[in-house]
């Protein structure tokens, strides 16, 4: 089904200067990413708003999800999204050329921040947080939560599924860290933000990251054409 935005819903509600750095994030089951006339929806108001974009392809981070509702192990989880990631580049690319999109933009995967100096710390003070602050905590658990409901299987054990949600999520807050002490602070996502970076972004959850309380949560709503 192809769809056209309705509307945007910001996190905080501050009109912030769209010509810092904006990243998109492309997530391996986000069906927006698989229509041409959706992403054209999408395009045509990234280029209106900013001058460059960095499309954030999650598909190495995906790998938990593959793990946990297809019961593969992680390398066989890594090959298929690295696959699904390729694909998904494939349509966006396409979609681009065929309808003539004026649009300045650059992919990075997921997996690239594995190399960063500083990833394995922070991966370390997350989990620490994660341990010792209970609103932290409850947070990113209500957000677990949230996410498995909406799954109609598990593949594996309950207990190693909500900690691989976990991971996933802690994994994703340092990359969105280290994009933003890049000065990537607008974070774009077709569909609804996590819990968590709302309750960051608007000043909810105090005493995690600063660098995650400099960001602006995107959410692009749509309707269906």
């Amino acid at each position: 089904m192809n769809y056209k935005i309705k509307k945007l819903n910001l996190y905080p509600k501050l009109d912030y200067n769209w010509n810092h750095h904006v990243f998109l994030g492309m997530s391996m089951n986000n069906k927006v990413f698989q229509s041409p006339e959706t992403l054209v929806e999408i395009i045509n108001l990234l280029a209106l708003k900013s001058e460059a974009c960095l499309i954030l392809v999650g598909d190495y981070l995906h790998r938990y999800n593959e793990q946990i509702f297809n019961g593969i192990s992680q390398e066989d989880a890594i090959k298929k999204c690295q696959s699904k990631g390729a694909e998904l580049k494939s349509i966006f690319n396409k979609t681009i050329k065929e309808n003539k999109l004026k649009f300045n933009y650059s992919y990075r995967d997921t997996e690239s921040f594995l190399s960063h100096p500083n990833f394995k710390s922070k991966m370390q003070r997350f989990e620490k947080l994660y341990l010792i602050n209970t609103k932290f905590k409850e947070l990113i658990e209500y957000t677990v939560d949230v996410f498995l409901r909406r799954q109609s299987e598990i593949k594996i054990d309950s207990i190693k599924a909500r900690e691989l949600c976990v991971k996933y999520l802690l994994e994703e807050m340092v990359i969105f860290e280290i994009l933003a002490e890049e000065g990537y602070i607008i974070n774009v996502y077709p569909g609804n933000q996590l819990p968590i970076i709302k309750s960051i972004c608007t000043g909810e959850l105090k005493e995690i990251s600063q660098e995650l309380e400099k960001i602006q949560a995107v959410e692009i709503k749509f309707r269906p054409k």
